[in-house]
């Protein structure tokens, strides 16, 4: 067996024992689910040598619980670290054509513990439970969803999803769930992949913006010493430059306005005059006039 064989098994190892404490039976039907080839003649002997080499590889440490008779990871957030980071090299091991499901323009992000897991079961129309802690409320929600589209944005993984609860579409950030499961049951969103792609295609960031909301012209007037940094690097790819002189360039984007595109507009707001439409420089103008009152 190949070590990158050796790894991949490893890595579902970790990541399926430390959702909760799994009997060996469990484990064993997990890489065979999983597509390994040796997964037939898989033993309890090998298990235990993966669980001794996953120790002295990534310091995981699994043990077997006499009371529940089951085998789980003790040092769980040590065990979350090394996903993550192993996440992004599992997912690179897969198939190398372009999936229509995953957007992404960098190669690492928090969240990816959960990568391959969110994957398969996008793949197969699996749907997903997990717990969610958004960083502005201090309790967890059980949330249960379809899949459908994977971003890395800013280093943070997100997840557009189907809330089968409320039937809507809802975007998580991976960092915040916890306790990931495929719910092995195929469901089909009622949001089909085309149109949850152009959700993204019209915003700057992760916003989708609000129920109709249409995308819109526009147009910034950025100084010239600035406006090579926007040329050199996008905000989006509607991007155009409508006019430059030597003062200053003016940009056309066909975009939707959101807080993402505002606090873009405000990390260069010295730069930037907001020629249109007049509700974007509404809200950016109430935005500096709080910030002003919180810092006098």
């Amino acid at each position: 067996m190949s070590y990158k064989d050796k790894l991949l098994r490893h890595y579902h190892i970790i990541s399926y024992l430390i959702i909760k404490p799994k009997d060996w039976n469990s484990v064993k039907n997990r890489i065979m689910d999983k597509g390994d080839d040796s997964a037939e003649d898989y033993h309890i002997r090998t298990f235990q040598r993966d669980i001794k080499a996953i120790y002295d590889l990534f310091a995981v440490e699994i043990k077997y619980n006499q009371v529940l008779l089951a085998y789980e990871v003790l040092n769980r957030e040590h065990a979350k670290q090394c996903l993550n980071a192993l996440g992004v090299l599992v997912l690179r091991f897969g198939k190398s054509e372009k999936r229509a499901h995953l957007i992404t323009n960098e190669d690492e992000g928090l969240g990816a513990v959960h990568l391959t897991d969110i994957m398969e079961a996008i793949d197969n129309s699996f749907s997903l439970r997990f717990e969610y802690l958004k960083y502005s409320e201090t309790s967890i929600s059980i949330r249960e969803v379809i899949p459908i589209l994977l971003k890395l944005q800013n280093r943070r993984w997100y997840l557009l999803a189907e809330d089968m609860q409320k039937e809507k579409l809802r975007v998580y950030g991976l960092d915040r769930m916890d306790n990931l499961e495929i719910k092995f049951k195929r469901l089909k969103s009622r949001f089909p992949v085309a149109e949850c792609t152009k959700l993204w295609e019209d915003t700057l960031g992760i916003e989708t913006g609000m129920a109709g909301q249409q995308s819109e012209i526009i147009i910034l007037r950025v100084d010239s010493g600035m406006a090579g940094y926007i040329k050199s690097i996008p905000w989006h790819y509607s991007q155009k430059v409508l006019s430059e002189n030597s003062k200053y360039v003016e940009f056309e984007f066909q975009i939707i306005v959101t807080n993402d595109l505002i606090n873009k507009i405000m990390s260069f707001i010295q730069f930037v005059q907001i020629i249109e439409p007049f509700h974007l420089k509404e809200k950016v103008l109430k935005n500096i006039k709080q910030g002003f009152e919180n810092n006098k």
